[in-house]
């Protein structure tokens, strides 16, 4: 297999297909090495908490005047009084109207971020697969399809198999090793507690936690390697969970100089991937505290210094969160485009046996 032809056919598919963009910045708002956070407020405020004292920036500028000192001592007589504030705020309030309904809050917070979870992980899957098989189209066909026809790709049950083939090993690997920490942890208790624990449990109690460590990483390694074909097998040959499994492992198998070369090519760039993310995050870090101060300062001399403050944060957040996604997503297609056109590779050498039997949809 020509490993320099995949990246570059990758690379092709992440510049010039522009609706898998889309599906890429989703997943990487909503898988756990990329996702995104959001946060809720349930309180509302009326003005009526704070006296009529609130500040306003004011900057008496002068011939010669060094703005930037300026400004600096304006946001920090600023910040001053807002924690003032804050701490009148949460004196007043807190005993009256939030302590009583904090319950309700915690509640209300708390299914929100269930039903965040389930929408993530729908879209999720149904991004993942829609990649696939878009990426597995253009090369059959040479078709490019927009985001509307992407989404019905991807809103199938071959996502619904997706998600199972992820269950089927995360549940057992979660089990097994936060068993094997409990019962590490419960050899050291004792010690932990300050009773006599003979050297040879306390030896026992490191040597597993650390054993299980390395084990967690090792399984890791060799799912990272493997859970791209289940998938591909799953989303471009039909099969079932257990068959998709099978096929997986079969095209690792008889094709492993080939895949551990893409893999370890792959393991490579992700490595050198911090050159290009560290910089832009400190581009991007210095110019959101930047604008972001600016913005809350003036914010805050027409609302006041809480407004400002919310006002300054909210934009910092923005100006970082959206390059990082945008980079992240531009990722997420390459990495799915190289192993999709990776397995359609090994298929057009004919090196892959045919599935022996093919189980019922699951």
């Amino acid at each position: 297999m020509k490993h320099t032809e995949v990246l570059k056919r990758a690379w092709k598919n992440l510049v010039s297909y522009k609706a898998l963009l889309v599906f890429g910045i989703i997943l990487a708002l909503t898988t756990s090495g990329g996702g995104g956070a959001s946060g809720t407020s349930f309180y509302s405020f009326n003005g009526d908490e704070f006296d009529d004292r609130g500040t306003r920036l004011e900057l008496d500028l002068q011939p010669g005047d060094n703005i930037l000192e300026e400004i600096g001592e304006a946001f920090e007589q600023e910040f001053a009084e807002a924690e003032e504030e804050l701490d009148r705020f949460f004196l007043d309030v807190l005993e009256t109207e939030i302590k009583t309904d904090i319950v309700r809050i915690l509640t209300t917070m708390l299914w929100i971020g269930v039903a965040l979870f389930v929408v993530a992980t729908i879209l999720r899957y149904i991004s993942t697969t829609a990649l696939i098989r878009m990426v597995n189209i253009r090369e059959e066909t040479g078709e490019q399809m927009g985001f509307r026809k992407g989404f019905r790709l991807g809103f199938s049950r071959t996502a619904w198999r997706l998600f199972l083939i992820d269950l089927t090993f995360t549940l057992p690997i979660l089990v097994v090793f936060l068993s094997l920490f409990a019962v590490a942890i419960a050899l050291m208790l004792p010690w932990a507690f300050g009773e006599n624990v003979s050297v040879f449990l306390t030896v026992a109690a490191i040597g597993l936690f650390f054993l299980t460590i390395l084990v967690a990483i090792l399984v890791g390694v060799v799912l990272g390697l493997l859970k791209p074909f289940f998938r591909r097998a799953s989303a471009l040959e039909e099969l079932g969970v257990f068959a998709s499994i099978r096929q997986g492992y079969r095209v690792v198998r008889q094709n492993l100089k080939d895949v551990g070369l893409m893999w370890l090519i792959m393991i490579g760039l992700g490595l050198a991937w911090p050159i290009v993310i560290v910089p832009v995050f400190l581009l991007v870090g210095v110019s959101g505290l930047v604008l972001g101060a600016v913005f809350g300062l003036m914010v805050g001399g027409l609302a006041g210094t809480v407004w400002g403050i919310v006002a300054g944060v909210i934009l910092f957040a923005l100006i970082i969160i959206i390059p990082i996604t945008f980079l992240e997503g531009m990722r997420e297609v390459f990495n799915s485009s190289t192993w999709t056109i990776t397995y359609r590779e090994l298929q057009a050498m004919g090196s892959l046996e045919p599935v022996e039997e093919v189980e019922a949809e699951a």
